[in-house]
């Protein structure tokens, strides 16, 4: 849709916002003419939904139809593992997207032998579920000490990148080579992707970066971390930490 074309600003954004609400247009007209062809993973108990390859537990339409997938519960932990160079080329970035995360991560890299991201998601986490998933940044630093002690990691040899769609106060992070970024979200998620290891929010977000990159997640919590868990992990996992996700 050519007013909305390439566009990578974060949802908070007005064009996002406007973008949003025709698409709700969209789904309302799909809703009207298509109602035989929706293929729904709501529901009140919040059970998952599984998608062949993996053993399915849903009818989908009949082969010459068109499905249109409804709700954030479906789940295809074989298909992502059979699909994983082809759903990473269906998301690669454009070119120019490509290159300038490419040049962003090699100037840090060249002078530091770990490069960390954090995803620190604050906008709708400080209220959403009334802040359940929300990490404060005093809670990050601390988290972030308790990695670099975990496994021995030294300040002067380590890199963190931040991204979030939130202003970040860099005097939580005194003391830690810090990059922070633009705020834009496609370039935000190709860079963390790039890393060594994502610790982050509780989120779908860093956790496909994590997927695309096929890199650890480590995940924020109020509550104590299992460090234990994370012991060894040097790819991509399903972490059972991550509740946004559950594939």
């Amino acid at each position: 849709f050519k007013p909305f074309k390439d566009y990578t600003g974060r949802r908070n954004t007005f064009k996002r916002k406007l973008w949003r609400k025709c698409y709700s247009l969209y789904i309302l007209l799909v809703r009207v003419f298509h109602k035989n062809q929706i293929v729904s993973s709501v529901n009140s108990d919040n059970k998952v939904s599984y998608l062949p390859p993996s053993p399915s537990t849903i009818s989908l339409p009949g082969k010459s139809s068109t499905a249109y997938f409804e709700g954030w519960l479906f789940r295809n932990p074989e298909g992502l593992k059979k699909y994983y160079a082809d759903i990473r080329a269906y998301f690669a970035p454009r070119k120019d997207i490509a290159d300038e995360v490419e040049n962003y991560v090699q100037k840090i890299r060249a002078s530091h032998s770990r490069f960390i991201g954090i995803h620190l998601r604050q906008g709708d986490y400080k209220t959403w579920k009334k802040g359940a998933y929300y990490i404060a940044q005093d809670r990050a630093r601390q988290i972030i000490d308790q990695y670099m002690s975990t496994f021995d990691l030294q300040p002067r040899d380590t890199a963190f990148v931040i991204t979030s769609d939130g202003p970040i106060d860099r005097a939580q992070f005194e003391g830690l080579t810090i990059f922070t970024t633009e705020n834009k979200l496609v370039h935000d998620l190709f860079i963390l992707s790039k890393t060594d290891t994502i610790i982050g929010s509780d989120s779908s977000y860093g956790n496909f970066a994590a997927y695309y990159g096929n890199i650890p997640h480590i995940i924020f919590k109020n509550e104590k971390v299992d460090w234990n868990y994370y012991s060894g992990k040097k790819e991509y996992f399903v972490n059972k930490y991550c509740t946004m996700v559950h594939f």
